[in-house]
């Protein structure tokens, strides 16, 4: 029974496209509101202290010189001092992982069980898929795995400097590339080598119900 579906967005990043599209697909009668872009405010301090005003219990905090966007899988952390390429992530931009020259020296090694390609056991403990996520972010974080410095390429045509940090997606990548090297042909890892890429432009652009 909705007719209005609203979204935080500015007009820079990709979440706005992602969102409309996909509304746009699954309900084109739907009005879609978004006041941050709509309003043009120009800075996240007046999008932080419009918030504060009316109580809204949001992070970042006022004084927070980062942009940050986290969820399961990872975080994203953009703006302050990383807007400036030459400028090195200072250590307090990074929120999830140890600073791997200071991590645990010993490494430690990691056996994940896969079933039909979805990992199901991490050293041998079955475990829900959420459950594996997380405890595999607290092991990756403690060794300083899985960050990354990029510049990205915006679908709405802009660049933009983002640190990443997937403690427990990095593991599973590595973890999942090895299997397929183990068990898929010449021919099935060259079709997905060349596919992968694709399907994953196609869930950037937001297109996953086209």
């Amino acid at each position: 029974g909705a007719t209005h579906v609203a979204h935080g967005c500015t007009g820079k990043g990709n979440d706005q496209v992602r969102i409309e599209v996909s509304l746009r697909i699954l309900n084109p009668r739907l009005k879609i509101l978004a006041p941050v872009r709509e309003w043009e405010m120009k800075s996240r301090q007046e999008e932080v202290e419009y918030a504060l005003r009316r109580k809204m219990p949001i992070p970042p905090k006022k004084d927070s010189l980062y942009s940050l966007d986290q969820n399961l899988w990872g975080i994203a952390i953009e703006s302050g001092p990383l807007e400036d390429p030459w400028v090195e992530p200072p250590p307090e931009a990074y929120r999830w992982t140890k600073d791997p020259a200071k991590a645990k020296p010993k490494a430690q090694i990691v056996s994940i069980d896969f079933e039909r390609g979805v990992p199901v056991a991490v050293n041998g403990r079955s475990m829900p898929l959420v459950e594996l996520i997380r405890s595999l972010n607290r092991t990756g974080a403690e060794h300083g795995v899985g960050r990354t410095d990029l510049i990205e390429d915006r679908l709405v045509g802009i660049k933009s400097r983002e640190l990443y940090e997937a403690p427990g997606a990095t593991i599973l990548h590595a973890a999942h590339k090895e299997m397929e090297q183990l068990t898929l042909d010449r021919e099935m890892l060259s079709f997905k080598e060349s596919v992968a890429p694709r399907y994953a432009r196609m869930i950037y652009d937001g297109l996953w119900f086209t």
